[in-house]
């Protein structure tokens, strides 16, 4: 595996860390607006480095991930145990998209990864 994308996997693994450890706080009952933003944050930079590294299926991914985190950022949404474990569950499908991608060996890597997740982004619309 290049080194690059070796690089762009272990970093964005540990944004994730921190994501799901803040989230996993939420769901006790708290929200600070400070951990929210650091989490949209975390969000946002694994979206722009994955268009930068065009991983399109990454970007495309967190990028939902990131509209949900901005709307319960913004109040558009309210934080619900439901909505909390269906961000946990968006990571965890990032976290396979890497694996996947670290994993691969050969053929075409954007073409191999098909993994889908809709009910995030029926979420983030509804």
């Amino acid at each position: 595996m290049d080194e690059q994308l070796d690089i762009f996997i272990d970093s964005t693994h540990a944004k994730l860390d921190g994501v799901e450890l803040g989230l996993l706080g939420m769901t006790c009952g708290s929200t600070p607006d400070e951990a929210l933003a650091a989490h949209l944050r975390s969000a946002y930079s694994t979206t722009e480095r994955s268009r930068t590294a065009e991983i399109v299926t990454v970007e495309r991914f967190t990028d939902v991930l990131e509209n949900l985190l901005d709307q319960l950022r913004n109040g558009l949404i309210d934080s619900t145990p439901e909505l909390i474990g269906l961000i946990l569950a968006g990571c965890d499908h990032v976290r396979a998209l890497l694996d996947h991608m670290s994993t691969q060996h050969g053929g075409d890597l954007l073409a191999s990864l098909t993994l889908d997740m809709p009910e995030a982004e029926g979420a983030c619309h509804g």
